[in-house]
């Protein structure tokens, strides 16, 4: 065997081995590309999980603040419902025929004690208010009130204005009815 021919023997031997190590390398590279794959998919696999969650999550909050929004603009406009309910009940009171204006005047001077003061009405109502106003009282006119009276007794004074009364003093009552009646509850 000529040197030629170890030379040969060497070169094939190492082309061998060359080619050896180049099939282990392209079967770990092969092995790390799958495995990377793996890898890849599982994390892909997470972040749809991440996604999901927190896309549930929004879903759930956007859901949570629509309810509230709603639940806002109902009582909102429940509110405004009543409270023209309310007006309207003050506007019916402050247009009812004299008789039946006389008979809520009554009523309502019955509770006010005192021997003596002012009664504040509305002008077009000054004979009505005169004519049911407790004895030793003055009926006088006062533009700013449209419906029902104001007592001055001394230092004190009694807001029985049809609107003190529907807004004030009757409001829970009032409000309750015309809630139910307008199938607000």
């Amino acid at each position: 065997m000529s040197l030629q021919d170890i030379l040969q023997k060497i070169l094939d031997e190492a082309n061998l081995e060359i080619k050896k190590i180049q099939q282990e390398l392209e079967q770990e590279k092969k092995s790390l590309f799958n495995e990377f794959e793996k890898e890849k998919t599982a994390e892909i696999e997470k972040i749809a999980q991440k996604k999901e969650k927190a896309e549930e999550k929004i879903k759930q909050k956007i859901e949570s603040i629509a309810r509230r929004e709603i639940k806002q603009k109902m009582l909102s406009v429940r509110h405004e419902v009543i409270t023209k309910a309310l007006n309207s009940f003050v506007e019916y009171l402050e247009k009812l025929p004299d008789n039946k204006y006389e008979e809520v005047l009554k009523k309502l001077f019955a509770k006010i004690s005192g021997s003596e003061g002012v009664i504040l009405a509305p002008a077009n109502r000054i004979e009505v208010t005169k004519k049911v106003a407790p004895k030793g009282f003055s009926v006088e006119k006062d533009d700013s009130v449209k419906g029902g009276f104001i007592a001055k007794l001394g230092k004190a004074e009694v807001d029985n204005t049809f609107k003190n009364l529907v807004f004030s003093e009757f409001q829970n009552e009032v409000r309750s009815f015309f809630a139910e009646k307008l199938n607000l509850i």
